[in-house]
């Protein structure tokens, strides 16, 4: 999962269009809280949600899920980050040091606002996406 997070990172750092959009930058985990860094995206691996393997004799098969959250005082950048997040992933796939991701496909997005304003009284707008990876292992020794 470690190296999903690292590939789908560089992926999204690589993009200039996205990096225009991402002034506060991409972050594992989680991203600084004041406003003066938004928007950003930060990206994780949901709690609670194990990869799912699927092993023959020469390799091994991972779905592993992703989280992207896309923070904003604009609801539109958030969902602008978002929509960019998506072209990339249907577009390019990442490249990971001891695997290959074969497909990726989106499992839920929603828009929701945070209900702590920032300290400056700010709204607080986070798009959310899941996105689902299968990434094949081979040779599995």
């Amino acid at each position: 999962m470690k190296a999903l997070l690292i590939g789908v990172r560089s992926t999204l750092l690589a993009d200039a269009a996205l990096m225009a959009l991402c002034a506060g930058g991409v972050h594992l985990g989680r991203a600084p809280d004041n406003d003066e860094d938004m928007p950003y995206l930060v990206m994780s691996a949901p709690g609670g949600w194990g990869p799912q393997y699927y092993t023959t004799r020469a390799m091994q098969l991972e779905r592993v899920a992703l989280r992207f959250h896309a923070w904003s005082v604009n609801a539109e950048a958030a969902v602008d980050i978002m929509e960019a997040v998506e072209r990339i992933l249907r577009t390019t796939p990442p490249i990971l040091a001891d695997a290959t991701a074969l497909d990726a496909w989106k499992t839920a997005d929603s828009l929701e606002i945070d209900p702590d304003p920032t300290d400056t009284g700010h709204d607080v707008w986070a798009a959310v996406m899941d996105y689902e990876f299968m990434v094949e292992r081979n040779p599995l020794i």
